[in-house]
């Protein structure tokens, strides 16, 4: 609470939002490729296994239902696809939430009541900035540790969804749609 007051007090309102724009634009392309990058991996897995591939056999002779909902991963695979997916979108995204970053944290630096500019403008101007004077390795700075945030989260949430969708069909069939 103390440090809303002080961010309202000297920067208004508007300053609780700092760097909001930069956040959207970091996750956004974050989520975008992580999909992507999740159904490709899932895809191949899918297609590669036996027994998906003996089911969408069954049942295109048997009933002539969407092979789609007969081809499902196990836990394990869904594991390991949503953690290679999560892995290369965070470094991917890294150099922009690398500028999201810097905008949030660069008041640390500023003196209360002061009013000194901040050095970065907005999300395109922190990495460009961080490119000029520090070089472009450092928009790869705390890669690592974003990829240890992301992987695992990624990981149990879509093992998670990927163990619910067949209940959830299930109970979509049972109800006429």
């Amino acid at each position: 609470m103390d440090a809303i007051r002080q961010i309202k007090a000297t920067e208004g309102v508007r300053g609780l939002y700092k760097a909001y724009a930069a956040t959207v634009f970091s996750f956004g392309p974050f989520s975008a490729l992580y999909f992507m990058f999740y159904e490709t991996f899932k895809g191949l897995v899918v297609d590669n296994d036996p027994e998906n591939y003996l089911k969408k056999v069954k049942a295109e002779t048997e009933e002539g239902k969407a092979a789609a909902r007969t081809q499902e991963m196990t836990f394990t695979q869904s594991m390991l696809c949503s953690m290679v997916a999560g892995a290369i979108a965070s470094t991917i995204t890294n150099p922009l939430d690398m500028g999201k970053l810097r905008m949030q944290v660069q008041r640390a630096g500023k003196q209360p009541g002061t009013q000194t500019a901040f050095h970065y403008k907005h999300l395109g101007d922190a990495i460009y900035k961080i490119v000029r004077e520090e070089g472009a390795r450092a928009l790869f700075n705390g890669s690592l540790a974003r990829i240890m945030f992301h992987v695992p989260n990624v990981a149990i949430s879509m093992s998670l969804v990927e163990m619910a969708r067949p209940q959830f069909y299930t109970k979509l069939e049972a109800i006429g749609f």
